[in-house]
């Protein structure tokens, strides 16, 4: 049968009228159909109706009848006047199962593999600082005085409190004020705005944090901590910025009698100048209202094959030969800035260090671990949107990083090659 794809059904024989019949739904129209006889070779009936054999609409099936004639049976079936008046009646169609949409998760997210500054890991970022620095040594200074001891010891649980805000301030400022490859410690210049800014040191009259004092500050607290090639000197790397808060307070309003604990003295530093003076809003306050969310995933989604391509355009001019993955440094990420002419009166050089380092990810171990000082793949989307949120904090973050990805196509993907200069070289500052 020719609308059976040609497939043989059996027929089973009737021995009233001494012959073999099939019943069968039969669609209207023209239908061929042929006989195989004991699995012979398919035939005709000379004694029925022939014509010559039409293609089949579709794809024959493997149990399709082969060998067919040229010339095979047909008939003709009229539909009734009144057949499917009220055209309800069609051809099955193949059924597509729906597809739902599932929630939207950041599991599932392009954000998932970047290392959250949890509770957890927030705490051994901490206990590995606090334990390079002598924090301890120089309030509780033999161990043996239990008043001291306590001091200690709540001095330490402040600082933990406060320990994501405290390293916001250092990575912030480091990059801000920073250079090069030192954008990643704090210098000297860093230092002194840090202060200024905060407002730290006294009149020279009143005795307390003068120049000299905070100066001394600097110097001594540089020299703190294990031997690395990343604890350089004439800068504090993330520790010793937490030991020179510390050594800050102890001479502001502890030595100055204004306090009676270490613990108190670090309180009013960060209470009444740190705090309220940094204007710093936390990384993971931004991430989590406005960066991972299902629109901003969808729009990152949408352009992946975009944003692959300029991370591989703008990554591994730094890496070793063979290192794998390729990273983006600090360098890299200026010459990408600067390529799309985003360096204006409003966005300048220190705008793009600081996004650089804010995307990064927190490493427990600065002193060893070098991944915090270049720029993997999901960072490297971090930054990205950071870029966005600082050319425009009023409309919606998706719309915003559409639009940035759009201008990135056609200044970095598109354009003709351009000299860039990295961020800090040309720019504005």
């Amino acid at each position: 049968l020719s609308y059976e794809k040609w497939v043989p059904a059996a027929m089973t024989y009737d021995s009233d009228s001494y012959s073999y019949k099939l019943v069968s739904m039969v669609p209207p129209g023209k239908q061929q159909y042929a006989f195989i006889v004991n699995e012979g070779v398919p035939s005709v009936a000379l004694d029925q109706p022939t014509s010559v054999r039409e293609a089949t609409w579709g794809n024959y099936k493997e149990t399709s009848a082969k060998n067919l004639p040229k010339v095979v049976n047909q008939f003709v079936v009229t539909p009734p006047n009144d057949f499917d008046h009220d055209k309800s009646l069609a051809p099955r169609t193949k059924q597509v199962k729906k597809r739902v949409k599932g929630k939207w998760t950041f599991p599932k997210s392009l954000f998932a593999d970047y290392q959250q500054d949890s509770e957890d890991y927030l705490n051994k970022c901490f206990e590995f600082d606090y334990g390079c620095t002598g924090i301890q040594k120089k309030i509780a200074k033999k161990g043996m005085n239990d008043d001291e001891v306590e001091d200690e010891q709540r001095t330490k649980a402040l600082l933990r409190k406060n320990y994501e805000h405290i390293k916001h301030v250092f990575k912030s400022y480091a990059a801000a004020i920073g250079s090069g490859n030192e954008i990643f410690t704090m210098g000297k210049n860093a230092y002194y705005e840090f202060l200024g800014v905060c407002d730290i040191i006294d009149d020279e009259k009143v005795k307390g944090c003068g120049r000299a004092e905070v100066a001394l500050v600097f110097v001594s607290c540089q020299t703190i901590g294990p031997k690395s090639s990343f604890n350089k000197k004439n800068t504090l790397n993330r520790f010793q910025f937490m030991d020179a808060l510390v050594q800050l307070a102890l001479t502001k309003y502890l030595k100055t009698g204004k306090v009676s604990t270490a613990c108190d003295a670090v309180g009013r530093l960060l209470d009444e100048n740190i705090i309220p003076n940094s204007d710093m809003v936390l990384q993971r306050d931004f991430r989590h209202d406005k960066m991972y969310v299902e629109s901003v995933d969808v729009a990152l989604k949408r352009n992946i094959g975009v944003i692959e391509a300029l991370y591989k355009k703008y990554s591994g001019r730094e890496n070793l030969p063979g290192e794998k993955p390729k990273t983006v440094s600090s360098m890299e990420w200026g010459m990408l800035c600067a390529d799309a002419l985003l360096v204006d009166d409003g966005f300048i050089d220190r705008h793009i260090r600081v996004i650089y380092v804010r995307s990064i990810a927190t490493a427990v171990d600065e002193l060893h671990d070098k991944s915090f000082r270049s720029m993997n793949f999901c960072e490297f989307i971090h930054g990205i949107c950071w870029i966005a949120s600082f050319l425009d904090s009023e409309t919606a973050l998706s719309a915003v990083v559409q639009r940035l990805i759009n201008r990135l196509v056609s200044f970095c993907l598109n354009s003709t090659k351009r000299s860039s200069q990295s961020a800090g070289g040309g720019g504005k500052e």
